[in-house]
């Protein structure tokens, strides 16, 4: 792709300073919460959801501990800093979106699975076929960064646009080509993500109202579970419309032999410098720190599953606490005896 960041327009270092602060806030937020969600899904039952949830859990954990370089080069001015080394560069760029495309699939995938089922409740979805296509596709995702990186068909660079390293193809088509697949991958799942989840809201509107009491005639556990699946999908899409929408505007400009980036849709200082890393990197972080934040108020045992860790270590914290208060006291004792009084 071509370099977004070209151009001499104006920044605003206290912006760039409040983007960097709600970066790290949703690092630590995030790594935390999605650590713990991890831990609970890998230690649950196994079935197809709680696998999806569980690499949901994982890869949100991941895109949100990586952000550390973006902090780092907001924090001084969008200096390269940890992407001056070539090597670092196209590893982080790699990561980014590598990540980025699989949080992407496992959402289609959830919300997909979950329409099938209610769509066709007698229909057996089979868990390792499923994970099998996951596994070939994060395959693929590692492939297509690594081999054209690899035979020097593309290559990493610091833009103070996204502040992180943007790919660039050796030649125009590369660079047209390298862009639809970005499109197919992060930008076009949106579609069938929307239409699984409209399926699967008026299925359930239309089983409410023909089956009455849910409690009685209809499986309350599939229900939730199915809201929650929704919940996810519609966060989903919340916070990738904008780059649904900036991606569109790219291959615009690409297949537009006419116009040259920025022109005509990213001249201003904002679209330049600000609506790439928000929409690649702000808004997917946002993302992954709200999944866990649904896992918490809509599966109870999750919930149940914190509260029990945080009594447990608040028991700990207070007996090390104790134990400690108990040393003082028999130094003081000793102290006391020691010197008569």
């Amino acid at each position: 792709m071509m370099d977004p960041g070209s151009g001499s327009m104006a920044l605003s270092p206290a912006g760039d300073m409040i983007i960097a602060l709600i970066y790290l806030l949703c690092q630590v937020a995030g790594v935390l919460f999605n650590l713990c969600s991890t831990v609970f899904f890998w230690n649950k039952k196994r079935d197809l959801p709680t696998y999806l949830y569980f690499f949901i859990s994982l890869n949100d954990t991941i895109t949100n501990l990586m952000v550390f370089p973006i902090i780092w080069s907001l924090w001084h001015e969008r200096a390269a800093m940890l992407y001056s080394n070539p090597t670092l560069c196209a590893l982080f760029g790699m990561q980014i979106r590598i990540q980025a495309s699989f949080s992407v699939f496992l959402v289609s995938v959830l919300s997909i699975t979950r329409s099938i089922v209610l769509v066709r409740p007698f229909k057996n979805i089979s868990t390792n076929c499923v994970l099998c296509i996951v596994g070939i596709y994060a395959f693929y995702l590692c492939l297509n960064q690594i081999v054209p990186y690899a035979a020097g068909l593309t290559r990493f660079t610091y833009t103070k646009a996204e502040v992180y390293c943007w790919d660039h193809g050796s030649s125009t088509l590369i660079d047209t080509i390298d862009t639809v697949l970005d499109l197919i991958s992060l930008a076009a799942p949106i579609i069938p993500i929307t239409c699984s989840c409209i399926v699967s809201c008026f299925y359930i509107r239309a089983k409410v109202e023909t089956c009455g009491s849910m409690d009685d005639q209809y499986d309350h556990s599939k229900r939730r579970a199915t809201c929650t699946i929704i919940l996810m999908t519609l966060v989903y899409i919340v916070f990738n419309i904008p780059l649904f929408i900036n991606y569109t505007l790219w291959l615009i400009i690409e297949l537009n032999s006419k116009w040259k980036y920025p022109e005509p849709f990213f001249t201003s200082s904002f679209m330049n410098y600000y609506s790439w890393n928000l929409v690649e990197v702000f808004f997917i972080n946002l993302n992954s720190l709200a999944n866990p934040m649904i896992f918490f108020f809509r599966i109870h045992t999750f919930r149940n599953w914190i509260s029990m860790k945080l009594k447990s270590l608040t028991r700990h914290l207070h007996l090390i606490c104790e134990k400690r208060n108990g040393r003082k006291i028999h130094v003081i004792s000793r102290h006391k005896r020691f010197f008569g009084h």
